[in-house]
């Protein structure tokens, strides 16, 4: 039997099957906790965002419904 370690593929290999990785996942993430919890991002924060999901090619539909707040 395996060992749940030897099951898990190496992020690389993962990564380089699917085209994302950790940082994707970790901002789309980001990108869903903020609707959820009715977080408002700062403009800067907001386009900062934008900006990370542009450079790592992330879907426009995972972050164009968040709104910043006016402050």
């Amino acid at each position: 039997m395996e060992s749940r370690s030897q099951t898990r593929r190496h992020p690389a290999t993962w990564e380089q099957n699917t085209g994302y990785n950790e940082c994707v996942v970790a901002l789309e993430n980001l990108c869903t906790q903020l609707c959820e919890y009715d977080v408002l991002p700062a403009p800067e924060e907001l386009t900062t965002i934008q900006e990370l999901a542009k450079e790592i090619n992330l879907e426009e539909s995972t972050w164009n419904f968040l709104r910043h707040s006016n402050s």
